[in-house]
């Protein structure tokens, strides 16, 4: 399982990933973060579909929830044998602040 780390300003909208190769089947994936499995509608979870071996898994996330670092939990268990366990990967979401588009205050806030 391969995490696409991504970075985005604070307060966007934005979708993260992980990508699943190597299996013969749809595997079933959820997000979580460090303390509960996430949920509720600032959040969108797609499982993906399996083609050629890989399975691309996507977390959709509510810009009101993109105000601090956050490590993403990519959990993965087979689709057809769920009882064989689960594989975890971390997918970071990291988050930035304001930007200045001011060539004038460049300097000053470096």
């Amino acid at each position: 399982v391969q995490s696409v780390n991504k970075e985005v300003k604070q307060g966007s909208t934005t979708t993260i990933s992980c990508v699943i190769t190597g299996i013969t089947d749809t595997a079933t994936v959820s997000w979580r973060t460090s303390t509960e499995e996430v949920s509720g509608d600032k959040f969108t979870a797609v499982q993906g579909s399996h083609s050629d071996g890989t399975q691309t898994s996507t977390l959709a996330v509510d810009g009101t929830q993109v105000n601090v670092d956050t490590a993403y939990t990519c959990r993965v268990t087979s689709g057809s044998l769920p009882e064989s366990g689960s594989f975890d990967t971390i997918v970071n979401l990291n988050v930035f602040g304001k930007t200045c588009d001011s060539p004038n205050l460049r300097g000053i806030l470096k």
